[in-house]
This record gives C-alpha cells, sequence and structure tokens, in this order.
C-alpha cells in the first residue's frame, strides 16, 4: 500500500511543483499589450497578467502547455500503472488451466481452489479497471490532440512533454527503482 501512495504522491508532487513553475515562467517571460487608439502597445509597468487583465490587456508570455505537460505526464503514469495488469492476464493462464504438474508444487489442492475462487472474484473488477483505464487513455488522447491542433504554439508544446517525459523517467526508471530496491518494499 505504501508503494501505491508514494507513487500517487510523488505524481502529485510533479504536477504541483511544475504547473507552479509554468506559471512562473509565463509571468516573468511576459509583458502587458493594450489597445491604445486602435493600436496594440507594449506597457512595461503592469507587474503581471492579473492587473493586465483588470486594464483589458493581453498578457503575452512564453506559456508552455499546462494542459500538454498533465495529459501527456498522467498518460505515462496510467501506461506504467496498467502494465502490471500483463501479469494477472498471465496468472489467468495458471488459475484456468489443469495442469497437474503445476498444482503439485508445494501447492496443496486447498489453495489451488482457494485462488481459483478468489481470481473468479476479481477478475471482474480487474477487467472492468482495465476498460476504464483504457477509455480515460483515450479521452486523454482526444483532449491532448485537440489541446495541440487548437492552442500553444510548437515551442512551448514540446517543453511541454519534454517535462512531463522527464517527470515520469525520473519517477519511474530511477526513483521508484532505486527506493523500492533499498527498502524491499
Amino acid at each position: 500500500m505504501r508503494r501505491h501512495i508514494l507513487r500517487l504522491f510523488v505524481g502529485t508532487i510533479w504536477w504541483y511543483v511544475f504547473t507552479g513553475i509554468i506559471q512562473t515562467i509565463e509571468n516573468e517571460t511576459g509583458s502587458c499589450h493594450l489597445k491604445v487608439d486602435n493600436k496594440i502597445i507594449c506597457d512595461p509597468s503592469i507587474p503581471n497578467e492579473r492587473i493586465c487583465k483588470q486594464k483589458n490587456g493581453g498578457w503575452l508570455g512564453f506559456d508552455i502547455s499546462g494542459h500538454v505537460f498533465l495529459l501527456v505526464m498522467c498518460n505515462m503514469w496510467i501506461f506504467e500503472e496498467v502494465n502490471i495488469l500483463n501479469l494477472w492476464f498471465k496468472f489467468d493462464r495458471f488459475v484456468l488451466s489443469n495442469n497437474e504438474s503445476v498444482k503439485s508444487n508445494a501447492v496443496s489442492t486447498v489453495e489451488v481452489s482457494n485462488i481459483k475462487r478468489s481470481y473468479k472474484k476479481l477478475n471482474i473488477n480487474v477487467k472492468i479497471l482495465t476498460a476504464f483505464f483504457s477509455l480515460l487513455s483515450v479521452l486523454w488522447d482526444i483532449m491532448l490532440f485537440c489541446t495541440i491542433v487548437y492552442f500553444h504554439n510548437m515551442p512551448s508544446k514540446l517543453t511541454a512533454v519534454l517535462i512531463a517525459v522527464s517527470c515520469w523517467f525520473i519517477s519511474y526508471r530511477l526513483l521508484f527503482k532505486i527506493y523500492f530496491y533499498l527498502f524491499l518494499l
């Protein structure tokens, strides 16, 4: 249970930290543009986006796509978490097989029947969750496609993808492996 909560906690931390950083980058690199006499002028005296919007201006800065970041990171996170289901479906073949040599290797017939009964109870839940995560991932892919087509410029989208992939890589390829090997969770 600690491993699962840790992974959710780390994902939440990545989301919280990088959405804050993305907003800070936009504020620090941006400037307010106001419409005066049918001309758009830059007003460097306006310090942030909130004040700019109050004056009916437009804030222009390097706006890293938070939506692309979140959708890519969540899809990669789901892929990693659902990847364990490959073992469940291999287990399916073991449980449903009537191979006597498998049963005789240090597993009693009572244990085998308990495993089969528990498997039958849980199997429908696992299949429903798999279908749910698949549909959620498809929905997020559609949202990602729409975001990529209609919003932001290419550098902001690529930066968001780079950040998301970096968070995933650091978490699943480095941090979690090191942590789980050290503490044998």
